[in-house]
């Protein structure tokens, strides 16, 4: 009853001023309305001042603690746009690649502490604008559980220190892609064992090349690239510039596969490489395309592929363009 009566008492007082806005003339409404102009702007500029001053204000954060969680050994699964990128792995200089986005996500979804001391390990590499459509990263995470596969035990604290502690794991999908570019997307994570390195413990990688038909003699470049699979000596398909940790340029390739691509543009044929292996040397792909495609313009035989793996016959590599690498995607780690 008591907020009717002051409804109907608001209204009356309403009517009143309408009325009262009514027995003036124009210039006394005009008069009026430049008084509640300048009201407003006054109005206005107090608000700004003290939403100033709240900014000023310096905001006192809370650090997270770390040691008040488990830590976990998991294992990610990326897919990835590398145009903007270049590489995957971070250059230690001022190069923006792909795992920086990444461990600025992980530093701000306070899944770890120290970049450089989370135990993380890579599938495969990929080079400046190549992309990735399943790429597996392993790295050792907070957890919020206690017990579990990967769960290090002797992390965090114990069972007994704790208060509500979850029986389920933490959505490390969510937290990390609510922190990533739109370019760059986690799809799954797993717990892994103590043991597992996504670098060693991967037994076949893949990538395909996307590469217009425009009158090559795709039979040829079918040929040359069968000539590839086995296990061989690659030392003249890759760049001149050797890792350290290279110890060997002997790698098993386990098929070339040559196919068309369904594209809406009729005019031209997209036509595709997938290429898998137990693993892959230095810009050894972009160098394998090159080479096919020399074979594929008629410029060389599919049998340099079998001279080129001779190295009787070709001791050192020869002198050749390295193919572009954004028609290059890694698409599968296994």
């Amino acid at each position: 009853m008591r907020s009717m009566s002051g409804m109907f008492s608001g209204i009356k007082q309403l009517e009143s001023r309408l009325k009262s806005l009514d027995e003036l003339d124009f210039e006394a409404l005009k008069e009026k309305a430049v008084c509640l102009l300048k009201y407003n702007q006054q109005l206005e500029n107090i608000i700004s001042k003290l939403r100033k001053q709240e900014n000023d204000v310096p905001k006192v954060t809370k650090p997270f603690i770390f040691d008040r969680y488990k830590k976990r050994h998991i294992a990610l699964k990326l897919s990835y746009l590398g145009w903007n990128y270049c590489g995957l792995v971070p250059q230690g200089c001022l190069a923006l690649t792909v795992m920086d986005r990444i461990f600025d996500a992980l530093e701000k979804s306070k899944l770890i502490e120290n970049r450089n001391e989370c135990d993380f390990s890579v599938c495969g590499r990929t080079d400046r604008g190549v992309s990735g459509m399943c790429q597996v990263v392993s790295l050792v995470s907070r957890s919020l559980i206690a017990r579990g596969v990967g769960v290090i035990e002797d992390s965090g604290p114990c069972i007994s220190e704790r208060q509500d502690v979850p029986d389920e794991e933490m959505d490390y999908v969510s937290a990390l892609n609510k922190n990533l570019p739109r370019d760059i997307r986690v799809l799954a994570w797993s717990p892994v064992s103590p043991d597992f390195s996504a670098r060693f413990m991967c037994c076949k990688r893949s990538y395909e090349y996307y590469f217009p038909e425009s009158g090559l003699d795709i039979k040829s470049m079918i040929d040359a690239g069968n000539r590839l699979v086995g296990v061989h000596d690659f030392r003249n398909f890759c760049a001149s510039r050797i890792e350290k940790d290279t110890v060997t340029f002997i790698r098993e390739i386990f098929e070339v596969v040559v196919s068309d691509v369904d594209s809406c543009d009729h005019h031209s044929k997209l036509c595709r490489i997938s290429i898998s292996a137990s693993g892959f040397l230095y810009h050894q792909i972009r160098f394998v395309m090159s080479i096919l495609f020399m074979v594929g313009r008629g410029y060389e035989s599919p049998s340099v592929v079998d001279d080129m793996l001779d190295l009787s016959k070709t001791p050192a590599k020869p002198q050749y363009q390295l193919a572009a690498g954004k028609s290059l995607n890694s698409i599968t780690t296994l």
